[in-house]
């Protein structure tokens, strides 16, 4: 089983209300490991398992 996260980012704004950084999202730590995971489920084999399939809820 792989677990895949979903970020959501959000804008700030300063206090004179302008648009500041957009806080939120996935780390770039974040990022390596979800491109592993899409690489695993496309690679790896497990005996006795003959088919993928990927549920997201």
């Amino acid at each position: 089983m792989i677990e895949f996260k979903y970020y959501m980012s959000r804008p700030t704004y300063r206090l004179d209300g302008s648009a500041g950084p957009r806080k939120g999202g996935a780390s770039a730590q974040n990022e390596r490991e979800f491109h592993a995971c899409v690489e695993k489920l496309g690679t790896t084999t497990i005996d006795g398992i003959d088919q993928r399939r990927l549920v997201l809820v």
